[in-house]
């Protein structure tokens, strides 16, 4: 299978790249060449119907159940009738460890270009829907121990600080 294909579907700035006639047809020919036709017949339909977005959106909703239970049911009745995926916690932090380690040596660093040391901070304000991953939180938490971990709206923090500060610009 086509690994550049998972890839531009894994992305939510390249789905649509996935979506040319290229792809459209190659994938048909190994439906045809394909032990379990079927499997791969699901790629061709997420092609096809341009299904690549709610499949991102599927999996989205699964991180976010994450955040808060160890298993979540993915359906995915859209791309074949009865369709499901179980995620679990500890799969998806092993399979972003490399991440979490990289969120930790950047706040680390961040935290020492401004000149002070990891137990300086008080209050760090979590955003977006990546923050309620438990694993972020931790990664966070471990580069400033001594801070409290404070949230407001996770899907619009951004744009109500934006929209404040355009307010007093005005």
């Amino acid at each position: 299978m086509p690994n550049a294909l998972y890839h531009e579907l894994a992305t939510w700035a390249t789905i649509n790249f996935a979506y040319t006639r290229r792809n459209e047809r190659d994938v048909a020919t190994m439906v045809s060449d394909a032990r379990e036709p079927e499997k791969v017949g699901r790629l061709l339909k997420v092609i096809r119907q341009r299904l690549g977005h709610r499949l991102a959106f599927a999996v989205e909703e699964a991180k976010i159940a994450l955040s808060g239970t160890d298993r979540a049911a993915m359906s995915l009745a859209f791309v074949d009738n009865g369709l499901a995926a179980m995620a679990d916690r500890a799969d998806f932090e092993r399979a972003i460890e490399a991440r979490t380690d990289r969120l930790y040596a950047t706040a680390s660093d961040c935290i020492k270009a401004a000149g002070l040391g990891t137990t300086a901070l008080d209050t760090i304000f979590l955003t977006g829907g990546s923050s309620r991953v438990p694993a972020v939180r931790t990664a966070i938490a471990h580069a400033a121990p001594s801070a409290r971990m404070a949230a407001g709206s996770d899907f619009l923090s951004v744009a109500l600080g934006l929209t404040q500060m355009a307010a007093l610009r005005t």
